[in-house]
């Protein structure tokens, strides 16, 4: 398998995981739950996760179709 390819599936996957499904990520992650205050809270963080997250999917998504187009044109 191309290692592009492979790249550009992994970021859509990690764009998923993060953009629809933050949550469960921050579950998995681990919360704060000592309320230091140098801590951002769940609600920074999961906006974060979503910010991140979209710009995974459009850059996967972006190099998915730049590699399609290359295959299709044989650039």
């Amino acid at each position: 398998m191309n290692y592009k390819l492979f790249m550009s599936i992994v970021l859509i996957i990690v764009g998923i995981l993060f953009t629809f499904f933050n949550e469960k990520m921050l579950d998995i992650i681990g919360r704060s739950e000592n309320g230091n205050k140098w801590e951002i809270s769940n609600y920074e963080r999961k906006t974060s996760m979503k910010i991140g997250g979209i710009g995974s999917l459009f850059v996967g998504s972006l190099y998915l179709f730049l590699q399609l187009i290359k295959t299709i044109f044989k650039i």
